[in-house]
């Protein structure tokens, strides 16, 4: 019972750590990295799905590739301290004796780690931004308040209410 325990906490850790790896790869996970790239330099969408639909030049998805990659092992390195931090307060809740200061200093390192994640994603995205035109960022605005129309609720976990 113990041995299965551990498998699927280990199996659950590693699954909880696949979209930060995901993340801090400019293409996607590693072994995909090459073929999305081919395929987007195809297809000229090197700028990433939400990049869709704004015409980019050679010269802006090249520059917004070159900003990805560079900040891939940031956000490796912050994926990798954030995972590490939810490992410990995972072990820290399941110890047998609550001890919650250990618990609560755990909490502060996830917290902290998470939130340099997402100031290093911001960080890139404001990068990315940039690069785009006064025109380019309009349009995507637009394109993100069309998606907000047809998904309420969706990035929060909330479900619309029911009228009527």
């Amino acid at each position: 019972m113990k041995n299965t325990l551990s498998t699927m906490l280990i199996a659950g850790s590693l699954a909880l750590s696949i979209p930060f790896a995901a993340q801090a790869r400019p293409g996607g996970m590693d072994g995909c990295h090459h073929a999305m790239a081919a395929k987007h330099a195809e297809s000229g969408k090197r700028g990433g799905h939400f990049m869709r639909g704004l015409d980019l030049t050679e010269a802006q998805r090249d520059k917004i590739f070159e900003i990805r990659h560079a900040a891939a092992p940031a956000l490796r390195e912050k994926g990798k301290a954030a995972f590490e931090a939810r490992k410990a307060l995972r072990e820290a809740t399941r110890a047998e004796q609550f001890d919650e200061a250990k618990v609560r200093g755990a909490a502060e390192r996830l917290a902290k780690a998470e939130a340099d994640v997402v100031v290093e994603r911001a960080r890139v995205r404001q990068q990315v931004l940039s690069v785009l035109t006064p025109e380019q960022r309009a349009k995507l605005e637009q394109a993100k308040e069309r998606r907000g129309k047809f998904r309420p609720g969706k990035h929060h976990g909330e479900r619309p209410v029911k009228q009527g």
